[in-house]
């Protein structure tokens, strides 16, 4: 799933080693003083997301997917999108420095711990976000956690003002590398992972320097229009 603009995306093979990537109601995901509620509109247009709550109690307010580690460097992802409450926290258990905070009302990425890297977050339709961080070296399972604002400590401690504000979650996805791809869903049936196929499409050529700028993204295409030799640079 990406936005909704004319692109050509040509991505590598990958495998997406969250089990169940859509449905946090499964007891793979553990719930720690949150509930999650089902049926919500997801960025693909089915009822798939789900709403997680917090509690009043003074603690830690997270779903985390259990059995995901490794000492090799992992990128995850999840789409969020603000509700009544808008700050949400990605961490990872191996020191508290896996850390970052995003505000999902304004779009603000705030406290970033040394130990995550390449930190974004990417605007979809309907206010949803999709947030991707890099673990360089190590993973150790990720907590999504309702913090308190944009500075909030690893896996914060808090006490919420009621037991029903929430936020909106869908499509988890980790992967071992050190760039996130593309969405690749893991619901139903048994859990487990899934891989995606590297694309058959290969773009190549020569010398694109004086024009082509890879961190960019530049797209250089020369066909054929009415019979005609017509170059055309998009």
């Amino acid at each position: 799933y990406g936005p909704r603009v004319p692109m050509m995306l040509v991505e590598p093979s990958s495998e997406n080693l969250v089990r169940i990537s859509e449905d946090f109601s499964h007891n793979i995901w553990v719930k720690n003083d949150t509930s999650v509620v089902s049926g919500q509109l997801s960025p693909s247009g089915s009822e798939t997301a789900h709403l997680i709550k917090g509690s009043t109690n003074s603690s830690r307010h997270n779903v985390v997917h259990s059995g995901l580690v490794n000492t090799v460097t992992g990128s995850f992802s999840l789409f969020a999108k603000a509700k009544e409450l808008r700050y949400l926290q990605i961490a990872s258990a191996n020191t508290t420095q896996q850390l970052a905070n995003v505000d999902l009302l304004s779009g603000t990425i705030g406290t970033v711990g040394s130990s995550f890297s390449d930190v974004t977050l990417e605007a979809f339709p309907d206010n949803w976000y999709r947030i991707t961080l890099v673990s360089p070296n190590q993973y150790n399972a990720y907590y999504i956690s309702l913090v308190s604002g944009l500075t909030a400590g690893w896996l914060e401690s808090w006490v919420m003002p009621n037991n029903t504000d929430g936020l909106y979650i869908w499509g988890a996805q980790l992967e071992e590398s050190s760039v996130a791809t593309s969405y690749i869903p893991t619901s139903g049936g048994i859990p487990a992972a899934r891989t995606r196929a590297a694309d058959d499409l290969v773009i190549s050529g020569s010398d694109f320097s004086d024009f082509y700028n890879a961190s960019e993204g530049t797209i250089y295409f020369e066909g054929t229009s009415n019979g005609t030799n017509d170059p055309r640079l998009f």
